[in-house]
C-alpha cells in the first residue's frame, strides 16, 4: 500500500512538472516574438552600419596595399 502511494505522488509529481515546462516554453516563445517595430529598426540599421564598416575596411586595405 505504501509503495503504491508513493508510486502515485511521484508520477502526479512529473505530470505536474511537465505541465509547467510546457508552459514556459510557451511563454518564451510568445515573448520572443513580440519584437517591436523599433527594435526591428534598429537591428537593421547596426548590421546595415557593420556591413559598410567592413566594406570600408577593406578598400583602405586594398588601397594601403597598392601604396606599400
Amino acid at each position: 500500500m505504501r509503495k503504491k502511494l508513493l508510486l502515485m505522488l511521484l508520477v502526479l509529481t512529473t505530470i505536474i512538472g511537465c505541465g509547467k515546462n510546457e508552459e514556459n516554453t510557451k511563454e518564451k516563445e510568445n515573448a520572443q516574438s513580440t519584437i517591436t517595430e523599433e527594435q526591428k529598426s534598429e537591428i537593421t540599421k547596426k548590421v546595415k552600419e557593420r556591413e559598410t564598416n567592413k566594406i570600408k575596411a577593406e578598400v583602405h586595405k586594398e588601397i594601403l596595399s597598392k601604396f606599400i
